[in-house]
């Protein structure tokens, strides 16, 4: 088949696109091992779908509006806390429909606020240096808000991004670690 029978019809829309890059999820991979587990949500089953490790901490593996259910909000906080996900990488601002984020993800914020660290809220309690990731931020993701991690092992996992290329110490600076503010 020729170039512009394949690339014609799917940019006039009449063949079906297939999600081929993806934003966070090779990051992700360098970050995690085939045995740790990570997740990327709230709803970003697309991004999910390239992570190479085999384990995901829940049997829900995105959630909507109806997970505000008692019983599915519930049974995923218990699933991420037995499982503890070494690196979630979570959109905060994200809401379906123009809902209100804070009412939709209330119950995963205060469950990752409790067990997680950013890097925006990290570098401002750090006294005269701060961590930056060296990849920029992807198209819809906000790296130094998006990307939590356990913060149980944060100096470890810290040290073990920064071997691997992944963050950079440096001089702390207002410009270069803006403070946790969220964008959809």
């Amino acid at each position: 088949m020729k170039f512009e029978q394949k690339f014609f019809p799917k940019y006039m829309g009449t063949m079906p696109l297939i999600y081929d890059r993806p934003q966070v999820a090779t990051l992700v991979n360098q970050m995690v091992g085939d045995k740790d587990s990570a997740w990327i949500g709230p709803f970003e089953f697309k991004e999910l779908f390239y992570l190479k490790t085999k384990k995901l901490p829940s049997k829900y593996h995105w959630f909507l509006k109806q997970a505000a259910l008692s019983k599915i909000k519930d049974e995923m906080v218990a699933d991420f806390e037995k499982s503890r996900p070494k690196v979630i990488v979570f959109k905060r601002a994200y809401s379906p429909w123009a809902g209100n984020a804070p009412e939709f993800n209330y119950f995963f914020t205060d469950f990752l606020d409790k067990y997680y660290v950013r890097l925006c809220s990290l570098n401002a309690t750090l006294p005269d240096f701060s961590y930056e990731w060296i990849m920029g931020d992807a198209r819809n993701f906000q790296l130094a808000t998006d990307i939590n991690f356990d913060s149980a092992k944060k100096d470890e996992i810290l040290a073990e991004f920064e071997a691997k290329g992944l963050l950079k110490k440096g001089p702390k600076s207002a410009s270069a670690n803006p403070p946790c503010i969220e964008k959809e």
